[in-house]
């Protein structure tokens, strides 16, 4: 089986999973740095895949950063996950859909990546809607960047959408989500070749 084959087998096995992740998030709306029960259900599913997770973020408490490293050297590729909501709103701008995106993503390329080589990022960034201590990029200048190489590759998987409740965005672009996944192993296998 391809890596492409075993990457959209496994978007296909795990979307139920993801749907119902993204719903019982949206269901529990949190307002910026106080994403308790958001990254929480995040961080859960991502150990559930074998990722190993660190909390308090660059003194964000609602911050993680979970990561799988292959045994083989390769490119870093890190996943940017939002998931806080609007106060009075809830989840307008679809961050409960960004969150589980980009969730979603860092585990299907973890299918592959002990074959290919490189490591696996998500970094957890609260509070993007602004208020005291927010913004993904503060995150990420603060700490968790400068500790580490460089990474190949960033994905901000932002989806601007206020109908998220039926998930047919989340559907649609999980649909598409393989021509991404697609560019990325041509990434990690050109980068991987001597």
């Amino acid at each position: 089986m391809s890596n492409i084959t075993k990457i959209q087998s496994y978007i296909k096995e795990s979307l139920p999973t993801y749907q119902d992740l993204a719903l019982d998030i949206h269901d529990h709306p949190e307002v910026s740095n106080y994403e308790f029960y958001s990254s929480e259900v995040l961080v859960k599913q991502l150990k559930a895949e074998g990722f190993e997770v660190q909390y308090d973020v660059a003194g964000h408490r609602t911050g993680f950063d979970a990561r799988y490293k292959s045994e083989k050297i390769g490119p870093t590729l890190v996943f940017l996950a939002e998931y806080d909501a609007l106060p009075g709103i809830g989840h307008a701008c679809g961050h409960n859909l960004f969150g589980t995106t980009s969730v979603l993503a860092a585990s299907a390329l973890k299918q592959v990546v002990d074959e290919i080589g490189g490591e696996i990022r998500v970094y957890g960034t609260p509070g993007e809607e602004g208020e005291r201590m927010g913004q993904p990029k503060e995150v990420l200048s603060e700490k968790a960047f400068l500790k580490m190489w460089m990474p190949h590759y960033v994905s901000i998987l932002h989806i601007n959408t206020v109908k998220q409740r039926r998930l047919l965005p989340m559907i649609q672009w999980i649909l598409n989500f393989s021509d991404e996944l697609l560019m990325l192993q041509l990434l990690l296998k050109k980068e991987s070749m001597p």
